[in-house]
């Protein structure tokens, strides 16, 4: 009898507990939404020291938790925008900021080397995945498909990849973002569960000027960044 009563404390513990954690869940959501820089041409000069100084350990990067995701909030101004990825097909318009800091992966995409510049070699970014779908990388994991069309953008030139490549990696896969002779670029974000990352690789295919981009890209560029519809349901 009493081991009975013990259980159904505990399953009643668990719903609780359950409840609270949905209730944060859009909480979170709508802070990450809430960053919405406007990157100009000036922001997105590629400071050397600053891409020297940022930090680019990925052992180091935490879930996407209430306090994780405040406190990127409130140190926001760490956050050192330096451009723009849009993928149109899926709704993705995210600031491209230096490292892979808690704070810059909690509102952004974040650089994985110092030494990456857009249109050469392997340009690599990382994205952290939310259970709200259209959060920031959210949407390449459950929506990106071989084909797609991403654009990035520093505010001076578009550079329009193709992705050739979807696929699960283990997180020690660290080749992945060296430097290539190929002009690629590469995306990585986690799986449902955090133990392997989702890969997906494209090649360039095009660089215009960003007046001479398609536009439904020079709109998005143009607006504030984030997600479309972030806070539309889960």
């Amino acid at each position: 009898m009493m081991k009975n009563k013990w259980q159904l404390w505990v399953a009643i513990l668990l719903l609780i507990g359950g409840v609270v954690l949905l209730s944060l869940e859009p909480i979170k959501t709508a802070l990450v939404a809430g960053y919405r820089p406007t990157v100009t041409k000036q922001e997105a000069q590629v400071n050397q020291k600053d891409a020297a100084k940022a930090n680019y350990n990925m052992n180091q990067v935490k879930a996407v938790t209430m306090n994780q995701v405040i406190s990127a909030r409130l140190h926001s101004k760490n956050v050192k925008p330096v451009g723009q990825i849009i993928a149109p097909s899926i709704g993705v318009h995210l600031p491209i900021a230096l490292g892979v800091d808690n704070e810059t992966l909690m509102l952004a995409a974040g650089t994985m080397r110092a030494d990456q510049k857009m249109g050469q070699g392997n340009y690599a970014l990382a994205g952290h995945h939310m259970i709200n779908k259209q959060a920031l990388f959210s949407p390449f994991y459950n929506k990106g498909t071989v084909g797609m069309k991403v654009y990035l953008t520093d505010m001076h030139k578009v550079y329009e990849y193709q992705i050739t490549k979807r696929k699960i990696i283990s997180p020690y896969a660290v080749s992945v973002v060296n430097n290539t002779k190929q002009k690629l670029l590469t995306l990585i974000t986690c799986n449902d569960s955090g133990s392997k990352r989702l890969l997906l690789r494209g090649k360039l295919i095009k660089t215009t000027d960003i007046n001479d981009a398609p536009a439904s890209v020079v709109k998005m560029m143009h607006q504030k960044t984030n997600n479309y519809n972030v806070l539309a349901g889960y």
